[in-house]
């Protein structure tokens, strides 16, 4: 019941906030905040990925993660133009 009163109260409180002039603020300040977490979550797999050595990594580290972090490598790395523009 108590999850339910408050789920309630949240929704208004945020429609609220949301229809005023501080809603852009809101969201802008939600997005600098958001951003982060991955990158953040990324370079800590990366270190413990670097701090521990390969054949004492947990399994689901060697397989799991290292496919998922070197697909993104790879993808961003195909973002990149194949020559690079010197400045004029």
């Amino acid at each position: 019941m108590t999850l339910i009163v408050v789920s309630v109260i949240t929704v208004r409180f945020s429609d609220m906030v949301l229809d005023s002039r501080i809603g852009a603020l809101d969201r802008t300040l939600g997005f600098c905040s958001g951003w982060p977490r991955p990158a953040h979550r990324g370079g800590g797999v990366l270190f413990f990925a670097w701090l521990v050595p390969p054949r004492t990594q947990p399994t689901w580290v060697a397989n799991q993660v290292a496919v998922v972090l070197q697909s993104t490598g790879d993808w961003l790395m195909s973002m990149l133009p194949e020559t690079p523009r010197t400045p004029s």
